[in-house]
């Protein structure tokens, strides 16, 4: 019996312990399937284990804080991505820009955008991440990246910390716009309320209401179809031209 639940105890101590590592370290992953560079997968192996200080001595000795390996993805993308808790912290002390261009033409904020986790964000834009920095591609601003992923927190601390909500991409969209396109009308509103252009339009000319108008309100739930009827309510006290598409169909 005491042998029993000897082992029962061992084996507790050994998932907990699992789990401890899990929390600092995130995925377990082998940083030569993402870097080449012999300085670069020695500074990620240090932050695969959360070796601050190892981490430092190869900074010292000429190891780039801001080295990027496959895909473009940066060593601070990279341990965002695989959720380190300690690491990319100590990578940003050691000189790494949250600004750099890397994965997917995006940077780490953006990627941080993406996350459920926002304390991401925090760290970044604390250590000089720009709310409005846009990718290569599509010249999005990381707002889009949280929109797109669903991340509420995530809009708001960006709109907190100063990001422009009017800020369009390449084709003119702006959050706004893009919030109507994926029928994310909470979103939709809020930006209203905060001041967002109701006018402006992307390189088409379609307007937001282009978009928000063009869904069938009988297949809309209840949460949708309310703040549907807000933006409604709220162009219409703005003395703003509705959408002909605005009341054409039923609500019932």
């Amino acid at each position: 019996m005491w042998k029993r639940i000897g082992g029962v105890f061992l084996g507790v101590v050994v998932v907990v312990a699992i789990f401890a590592m899990l929390n600092i370290n995130g995925r377990q992953v082998d940083p030569r399937d993402y870097f080449s560079d012999p300085q670069t997968v020695a500074l990620a192996e240090a932050m695969l284990a959360g070796d601050t200080g190892r981490m430092t001595e190869l900074v010292a000795a000429g190891a780039d804080p801001n080295a990027s390996g496959k895909d473009g993805m940066t060593l601070l993308e990279w341990d965002i991505w695989r959720e380190a808790y300690v690491a990319y912290r100590e990578l940003l002390r050691l000189g790494a820009d949250p600004n750099a261009i890397g994965w997917a033409n995006g940077t780490a904020v953006h990627l941080a955008a993406q996350y459920s986790n926002d304390s991401y964000l925090e760290v970044l834009a604390a250590a000089g991440g720009d709310v409005d920095v846009t990718d290569r591609r599509m010249e999005r601003s990381p707002i889009f990246s949280a929109l797109m992923s669903r991340r509420e927190d995530n809009v708001r601390f960006l709109i907190e910390h100063g990001a422009n909500f009017d800020l369009p991409d390449r084709n003119g969209v702006t959050p706004l716009q893009l919030a109507a396109s994926i029928n994310d009308f909470d979103h939709v509103l809020m930006f209203l309320q905060l001041g967002a252009d109701p006018l402006a339009t992307d390189k088409t000319g379609a307007s937001f209401q282009t978009s928000i108008f063009r869904s069938n309100p009988k297949l809309l739930n209840t949460s949708a179809l309310r703040a549907r009827e807000a933006i409604i309510a709220f162009l219409e006290a703005k003395g703003i031209p509705l959408d002909p598409k605005a009341r054409s169909q039923p609500l019932q």
